[in-house]
């Protein structure tokens, strides 16, 4: 690809009040300035290198102490033309349609769709990191295993993987959890002539497993479950093993590296005891399917379900295992003849032992049969001593609050976290603090909720996702007041100590913003970038990068976000395709191209390259260059304020009128 860039029209200083949230370089208060280290901007060049390889999206998750960026691709490029011999494989910054990702059933290999990645300290160009399969992702992986295309077949990924945390310089460890390989069992009813017949069904052994990977990724071990992992028929077809797998989560880890917390399946669920029964029971009305594909199958449409529980483990980070598993306590005790679902999250943990993260609540009180509050999960702390606690706003506020979460838990037993309530009449979300305690089982904390750019609370949504060891939050903030349409939102950090809170992209030099000098008056512009060599024709577009979310800030006060990086997007058309007797096989969407073959960029009404903002993981490293005194453009006018935390433990003020992922994009 040959660029270069060039002066566009001039971005007064002096933006419109209304629009604008202030001239960052006025003072940047106790936070200094951000630079993001993964731009390259050399010579002609300007690109956002935060995602691998014929992927669309990448989502920064955490900072290893040397620097390292671990990350998440997400989405497989779709580079097919009406042409089926003609693929575009040499177009990478551009917004391709995306593969998507077809439900997993038993007649077809998996597809895999999320993918590790890491960004160097030293260096801005993402390296895949390979864990139970090393395979990167390729364009166009959806492919008729049928068909004779063995290479592109063995080369697909079939395995998910998520980072969700990292260790600190003691034990420099990754954290996350990942899918199991694919295996195939055969099948006897296999018919040629019958698609839903295949040779073979396609299985995993597992779910979902924990893991936990040495600083460079070159060994990893597994973390099971404390139980879900088979089941035993009964009856007459008594004595058969199924292989269910369970499911395990790991999300964070004491600095001393001594714990580490997260989710795991504790039994299997009465319900999918009884379907896995149905497997020797009662076999498929076409033939006898294998036990393996039998259980995938049900894993598939949803029907095994289990008991989940927080799960806090003790490790020997020397040689990546567990040396135990501790089940932390419900707030109530179910009844032995309770069948129902009953769950709870680990997500943070500290040297002290604090385990933060939520669970669902009684009505009733510690240790009484569960009569669930109603509404979602809530925030929820385990003491060093396994007793189980919560952070109100809760039980008594039902009517006005409908959830809460703890993220993350600092040495000094400070934890972030969120409240999902109402205000003016709309659910939005608040993020809080709040000091942990030894306290009694079943005992309640109160959340303080800062006020964020305002000197009184706003209907704005915040959500905290992280706290470093100087007491400092970052997260997302809403920067528009829109009430029926979702909201935009950008980066936030908030100094507790001082009761500072900033929009982070105010804190960003120029360049990472995507404005550049020309002139060298010190009156930046917003930079244009033409491609000469990639499309149908030049294209010129201008650059634009947003901080949009904010996952986790070490002690030294780096950052590991995602940014939102403006993009030309391909023109598309839908097809109709045909088998080989002429029959419709229905339509599929591909890339419009020229008689030469290069990609079209679709046009706006006004005859403009159209282009979309795609998510980019980004490192955002402290620097001694100024911020950018270019105001950041919102739909929201903030006043100079010296704003004041507002604590709820006060009745009046919990009247004041979520999760793709786990931690850190959890689900």
């Amino acid at each position: 690809m040959s660029q270069k860039f060039y002066q566009a029209q001039k971005i007064a200083v002096a933006v419109s009040a209304a629009l604008a949230m202030g001239a960052a370089n006025a003072d940047d208060g106790v936070f200094g300035a951000y630079e993001i280290v993964n731009i390259d901007a050399s010579g002609d060049n300007f690109s956002v290198k935060g995602s691998l390889p014929f992927t669309q999206n990448g989502y920064g998750s955490a900072l290893l102490s040397n620097g390292t960026l671990l990350a998440v691709s997400k989405g497989v490029n779709d580079g097919s033309t009406a042409e089926n011999d003609n693929i575009i494989d040499d177009v990478g910054d551009a917004i391709l349609p995306d593969a998507g990702n077809s439900s997993n059933a038993i007649i077809r290999p998996f597809a895999g769709n999320n993918f590790l990645f890491e960004i160097g300290a030293g260096d801005s160009e993402p390296q895949f990191v390979p864990l139970l399969e090393d395979k990167q992702p390729i364009l166009n992986p959806s492919v008729d295993p049928d068909e004779d295309d063995d290479d592109l077949i063995a080369n697909t990924p079939r395995t998910d993987a998520y980072y969700y945390g990292a260790g600190t310089a003691i034990t420099n460890l990754r954290l996350g959890v990942t899918s199991a390989v694919q295996q195939t069992v055969a099948n006897p009813d296999a018919d040629p002539e019958n698609a839903s017949e295949p040779d073979n069904y396609y299985f995993r052994e597992f779910e979902t497993r924990a893991f936990i990977q040495n600083g460079d990724g070159s060994a990893y071990g597994l973390i099971d479950p404390p139980g879900g992992l088979d089941y035993t028929t009964t009856g007459d077809n008594a004595g058969t093993v199924l292989n269910v797998g369970g499911y395990s989560v790991v999300s964070g880890i004491s600095e001393n590296g001594n714990y580490l917390v997260g989710i795991g399946s504790v039994e299997l669920s009465q319900t999918s005891k009884d379907n896995l029964q149905k497997c020797v029971d009662e076999p498929a009305d076409d033939g006898d399917r294998p036990n393996d594909a039998c259980v995938q199958n049900l894993k598939n449409n949803g029907s095994i379900v289990y008991q989940n529980r927080a799960i806090r483990w003790d490790l020997n980070a020397s040689n990546l295992t567990v040396t135990d598993a501790v089940e932390l306590p419900l707030g109530y005790v179910p009844e032995d003849d309770d069948n129902a679902i009953y769950a709870s999250q680990g997500l943070g943990v500290n040297d002290s032992g604090f385990v933060v993260g939520r669970g669902f609540r009684s009505k009733d009180g510690i240790n009484d049969k569960p009569d669930l509050i109603d509404g979602d999960m809530w925030a929820t702390f385990w003491t060093p001593s396994n007793e189980i606690a919560f952070v109100g706003p809760s039980k008594e506020d039902r009517d006005e609050i409908s959830a809460s979460i703890l993220e993350d838990v600092n040495s000094a037993n400070y934890a972030v976290g969120t409240v999902r309530q109402y205000i003016s009449g709309f659910e939005r979300l608040k993020f809080g603090y709040v000091q942990l305690e030894d306290v009694e089982a079943g005992a309640e904390l109160q959340f303080t909720q800062p006020n964020d750019f305002f000197d009184a609370r706003s209907d704005l949504s915040s959500r905290g996702r992280d706290i470093n060891n100087n007491n400092q939050i970052v997260g997302y903030v809403e920067v528009d007041r829109t009430t029926q349409l979702p909201r935009k939102v950008h980066g936030f950090i908030y100094d507790i100590p001082t009761d500072e809170f900033k929009n982070i992209n105010e804190l960003l030099t120029c360049g990472s913003r995507g404005l550049f000098d020309a002139d060298g008056d010190g009156n930046f512009s917003q930079r244009q970038v033409t491609d000469s060599t990639s499309f149908s024709e030049e294209v010129t577009y201008n650059t634009k990068v947003e901080v949009v979310d904010a996952s986790q800030i070490d002690d030294q006060g780096n950052i590991s976000a995602v940014a939102l990086v403006t993009l030309p997007r391909l023109k598309t058309e839908r097809v109709e395709v045909f088998d080989e007797d002429g029959d419709s096989q229905g339509f599929r969407t591909v890339i419009v191209t020229d008689d030469a073959g290069k990609p079209v960029v679709e046009k706006t009404a006004n005859g403009e390259y159209a282009t979309d903002q795609v998510p980019r993981a980004v490192i955002l490293r402290k620097t001694d260059a100024e911020s950018c005194d270019v105001p950041v453009i919102t739909g929201i006018t903030p006043a100079a304020n010296e704003r004041k935390g507002a604590g709820l433990g006060f009745a009046w003020s919990l009247l004041l009128a979520p999760l793709m992922w786990l931690r850190r994009r959890r689900s």
